[in-house]
């Protein structure tokens, strides 16, 4: 399907979010915005695994996201 949900608590502020494949190439980018939840459709990324940067006010995350 290619939806996906990220949920930011009160505490976060506005977080830039970064998709890149395994080979570190980005493949989108979004700004989500803070105190809500955040819908991304991703229908064109191709199925397998990436890693998902959300960094903000100085905090830096990275996920593994796979797509079947």
């Amino acid at each position: 399907d290619g939806i996906y949900y990220f949920n930011l608590t009160e505490e976060d502020s506005d977080t830039q979010l970064i998709i890149f494949n395994l080979l570190g190439e980005q493949v989108y980018s979004s700004l989500l915005l803070g105190k809500q939840e955040n819908k991304i459709d991703l229908p064109n990324l191709a199925k397998g695994c990436y890693l998902v940067k959300l960094s903000n006010s100085g905090n830096i995350s990275t996920q593994k996201l796979i797509k079947n």
